[in-house]
């Protein structure tokens, strides 16, 4: 029982200093310049715990990964950004148009914000699993979320459901936010492909057999 009870302490405080160190290397970067390369890192962190390796050094290998995407990063953050902003600047001119604006175009702009919403919430864990440039983490974002839509709306809905409980509780913020997030998305996403990968082992055993 002791023992339990110390593993779960173990647990609970590295969640804590990872959350820790994510509000603290955003707030280092100014918000704007360390919001999105400290979020890549939070979820690299999740991404090895979730593959065995939960004795990493945290702090270290946080600078690490925090140095390493700090440029790529934010060019994919700022440029979300600049898209969101776009996308907020139609929603208040479609709200000021009211009825003037025909239903075909209401629906295209719900169905873009829907995608764009996905696109954002998967690309991080796409990015810490997967290499390449801009273009690349764009269609292999893109080919999760069509490819696996119930589990990119999960991912959406988990985010919807922190950002909820942080407002209702705002001490979690501090604490256990982004950590738990970028866990439970990982955890989710590596199931996903390892599913993924099962099925196809077996597919390719199966007309090999027929063979």
């Amino acid at each position: 029982m002791i023992e339990n009870m110390n593993r779960f302490f173990r647990l609970v405080t590295r969640f804590a200093m990872l959350n820790a160190l994510w509000i603290g290397f955003t707030v280092l970067g100014l918000g704007v310049f360390g919001l999105f390369p400290a979020t890549v890192s939070l979820f690299s962190i999740s991404r090895k715990w979730i593959q065995g390796n939960e004795e990493l050094p945290l702090l270290k290998s946080f600078v690490s990964y925090f140095k390493s995407v700090f440029v790529k990063a934010n060019l994919v953050g700022w440029l979300a950004g600049g898209i969101g902003a776009v996308l907020y600047l139609n929603y208040r001119l479609i709200r000021q148009a009211g009825a003037d604006v025909p239903l075909l175009v209401t629906v295209s702009f719900i169905i873009i914000v829907i995608f764009f919403t996905l696109m954002g919430v998967s690309a991080f864990p796409v990015s810490v699993h997967f290499t390449g440039g801009l273009i690349e983490l764009f269609k292999k974002t893109a080919m999760f979320v069509f490819g696996r839509l119930h589990i990119a709306c999960l991912f959406v809905m988990i985010v919807w459901g922190a950002i909820h409980f942080s407002l209702a509780f705002p001490t979690i913020i501090l604490f256990f936010s982004g950590s738990v997030v970028s866990y439970l998305i990982m955890w989710f996403f590596i199931r996903t492909l390892h599913k993924l990968e099962k099925s196809y082992e077996e597919q390719t055993v199966s007309r090999v057999i027929k063979k």
